[in-house]
């Protein structure tokens, strides 16, 4: 098969293309065969040139011949494609029966070309000039694409070559244009792209830039020196602020081009084939990989090969390539996956339940918390293939791996006799036969947290948790850790990675002579703002701006503001805050609940708020979520609030809650209530009995551990409402309360079987606050603070 990738082409451009533009001519082999696949993939036809059918005997069943006449049928549609997309030459001696015979001859009277793959794009390079009345984005898109394809192809060009080759294929009047917009020459691709786009914009007028891109720019508008949001004497003067231009063009859609350039350009080095991987620079290290994900599946004996039963069907398989990088970005490890089309298996056929469990966030955090108090060890340990120790009670047939079918019998199937990645059920068989061994060897699995396990003998504490193939190990007992990972090593292939360093993208810092251990997303915030173009950014110093409000009315109406956002990472962006939000940075949380509403249509306030976020993350990046401190006793404390009626859309409170064990935040949330409240103390007390109903699972697996003592008391929920403080405590009902829904009512009933005691706290304590509003800067520090967001000296 030819090594190159045609991702970028849907069956009906392929279809156009070889029976025009890519007719087979020779030399275009390896383009026009891939395309060829493309589009009989689509119609579910590509077998019919993989292998004939005979014609079934006279007493053969029924389902044989009506398959038989299907076959035919086929072929006659697939030859009708082979004959129109074929040069005459090709045609004209065109003496086989069958497609599959076509394509074979074919192969055979150009096999010297199947490697031309390199010199056809370089070709294709040459050749695209850019037509008159053509778009100059689209003709840079499909330039960069080729680039790609080269680059994939293991074929090295400098910034210098490329940029060569790209200024020399667009027209004289754009050249000139562009050459006039840049002081200087440039060899970076990037650069010459964006100047060349940005070259062609209209100069943007100044109201359009201040309504646009001031807030941007300008970052928190809070004084300096106070933190007020009023303006003060001594502030900056306006003449000292430097108001800049963001690097990208301002009009649309072509000022987020970068973006899908960068984007697009992230993984030039990982092959998305079998074929690129075995002819790129790298082949021999992916070759490697290979072999040893395969002698991986014979030692496991994953599946054994046999004939495909009639009425069944075989899932496909893909080989998944992946460079592993070490905390420096440098790559130490060329990992291979062999993976299961599982999207193709049936429900009820081929697999049942798919459900499987990973241990939550917060149980990791309290863990740690509870670490850094009882100074235990935390060790990690990794297991190798963890998916193919999973055994299988369906049928399931796959495919042979690819450059790995046996010689012998190549047209039998495995029958996978354990999981293998990609398959619906494999994650569930996986820690099903992970909770059958380790229960083994004496371990109990908690009854509030299923991926979290203990076991106690006497003083001696250890703690498991399982988060898919990671599994940490804490304990204040050496010699008793020691065994659990000899009977781990006994049962699975595992990696011991010694002490706990990195987990989840999250890195653990540890201060034993301090008891204190800070978690941070340092590596991964860095990953995103690089991936968003923020990574140059001004810093910001607050997530979300006093007084900004958004809401569904910046949406865009019109079909060209629609087409201008959609070029915009929105949601990306969204989801990959809200990573670093949910492990390690509560104080993002109220900015990503609020932004995170309108990820279906943004606008460009949306999208600058976004913006403000990742300014803010580049500020905090080192800040560590740090557990430990002079607490005498741990315990756990909470913090609920609310704030009233801030959407602006349907008029809902937001509530928010934080829960701390050892000065650091182990649970917290933000979101916008599903009823409308009516008053602030309705809007407070609603947040109170989400922030109850918390409590009563921290308190159940906390009772679990049986290590906090503290936790047989209730737990402290200090609110700055007095009404909803007082409404709590209310055992009956009157009638100021009688329209509030009655499982907000909840909370008087987890307080009165001492689970939870509500307290009165004065507004500016409660650091719950950032998660209901936005906050000065001053305030939402000290606030973070308090919640463990600090930063450590971890040089000492």
């Amino acid at each position: 098969m030819s090594p190159i990738s045609i991702p970028f082409y849907s069956p009906e451009e392929s279809l156009r293309l070889i029976t025009g533009k890519w007719k087979l001519t020779g030399q275009n082999f390896p383009v026009w065969k891939l395309h060829l696949q493309n589009v009989l993939s689509a119609q579910g036809k590509l077998y019919v040139i993989n292998k004939p059918m005979s014609r079934p005997k006279s007493n053969a069943p029924e389902e044989e011949f009506a398959e038989y006449f299907r076959f035919m049928a086929n072929e006659s549609d697939v030859m009708s494609v082979l004959v129109f997309s074929m040069s005459p030459e090709f045609t004209r001696d065109l003496r086989v029966k069958f497609c599959h015979e076509v394509v074979k001859n074919v192969e055979n009277q150009l096999g010297f070309y199947k490697h031309t793959g390199k010199l056809l794009i370089m070709q294709e390079i040459l050749s695209l000039k850019l037509q008159k009345g053509q778009s100059v984005k689209n003709h840079l898109i499909e330039m960069r694409r080729l680039f790609k394809c080269l680059s994939r192809l293991g074929y090295k060009m400098t910034q210098e070559e490329l940029v060569y080759l790209m200024w020399f294929s667009l027209t004289k009047e754009v050249q000139d244009t562009a050459s006039a917009y840049m002081k200087e020459p440039k060899n970076d691709v990037d650069k010459v792209h964006e100047d060349i786009l940005a070259s062609l914009e209209p100069v943007p007028e100044p109201a359009n830039l201040m309504d646009t891109d001031i807030i941007d720019e300008l970052g928190d508008l809070s004084c300096p020196e106070c933190g007020s949001e009023d303006i003060c004497e001594h502030s900056m003067n306006i003449d000292q602020i430097e108001i800049g231009l963001p690097d990208a063009p301002g009009q649309e859609p072509d000022r987020y081009l970068g973006f899908l350039v960068s984007q697009d350009s992230e993984d030039l080095n990982e092959p998305t084939s079998y074929g690129e991987a075995v002819s790129g620079s790298e082949s021999e290290q992916w070759q490697e990989a290979m072999k040893a994900e395969m002698q991986s599946m014979y030692d496991n004996q994953v599946w054994e090969l046999t004939d495909l039963p009639q009425h069944c069907k075989a899932v496909g398989r893909k080989w998944v390539f992946k460079k592993k990088n070490d905390m420096d970005g440098n790559v130490h490890t060329f990992k291979a996956r062999l993976v299961a089309k599982g999207f193709t298996q049936t429900h009820g056929i081929d697999y049942d339940e798919t459900f499987s469990p990973v241990a939550m966030l917060k149980s990791i955090r309290i863990l740690m918390a509870i670490s850094a108090y009882f100074n235990y060890e935390i060790w990690q340990m990794d297991v190798k293939t963890a998916f193919l120790n999973g055994k299988l009670t369906e049928d399931v047939y796959m495919e042979q791996p690819e450059g790995f079918e046996d010689p012998k019998n190549p047209n039998k199937v495995c029958k996978l006799l354990k999981s293998i990645y990609g398959l619906k059920q494999a994650s569930r068989s996986w820690n099903l036969h992970f909770d059958e061994r380790i229960k083994e060897f004496g371990f109990t699995k908690s009854e509030f947290e299923p991926c979290v396990y203990t076991k106690f003998s006497g003083s001696i504490v250890t703690f498991l948790v399982l988060y898919v193939d990671d599994i940490l190990l804490i304990g204040n007992d050496i010699p008793t850790l020691q065994s659990v990972k000899s009977w781990l090593s006994k049962c699975f292939q595992m990696k011991d990675l010694r002490e706990a360093a990195y987990i989840l993208g999250i890195k653990i810092y540890r201060n034993r002579s301090r008891r204190l251990i800070g978690l941070s997303q340092s590596t991964y915030i860095d990953k995103i703002l690089k991936k968003f173009r923020m990574d140059e950014s001004k810093k910001g110093f607050i997530p979300m701006q006093h007084g900004i409000v958004l809401s569904k009315t910046q949406c865009p109406v019109s079909s060209q503001d629609q087409d201008k956002m959609k070029s915009v990472p929105y949601a990306s962006a969204i989801g990959s805050i809200m990573y670093a939000m949910l492990c390690t940075m509560p104080d993002v949380a109220y900015s990503v609940s609020v932004t995170s509403r309108y990820q279906q249509n943004p606008g460009e306030p949306h999208w600058v708020a976004v913006k403000n976020i990742l300014k803010y993350l580049r500020r905090t990046k080192e800040m560590f979520l740090v557990f430990g401190g002079a607490e005498d006793e741990i315990s756990v404390t909470g913090y609920s609030d609310a704030s009233f009626q801030t959407d602006r859309d349907d008029f809902r409170s937001q509530s928010g809650y934080v829960f701390t064990l050892n000065g650091g935040a182990i649970s917290w949330k933000s979101s916008k209530q599903d009823t409308i409240a009516d008053s602030t103390t309705e809007a407070e007390y609603i947040a109170a009995s989400d922030a109850a109903k918390e409590a009563v699972w921290l308190r159940n697996f906390l009772s679990d551990l049986r290590v906090v003592a503290s936790i047989s008391r209730p737990i402290d929920i200090f609110c700055d409402n007095s009404g909803a403080v007082a409404q709590a405590k209310e055992p009956r009902e009157h009638h100021k309360s009688r329209h509030v829904l009655r499982k907000y009512h909840l909370i008087r009933e987890i307080i009165g079987r001492g689970d939870v005691r509500i307290c009165k706290i004065p507004t500016e304590d409660n650091v719950a606050d950032p998660l209901t509003k936005p906050l000065a800067r001053v305030k939402h520090e000290a606030h973070a603070n308090s919640i463990g967001m600090q930063y450590l000296e971890t040089s000492s």
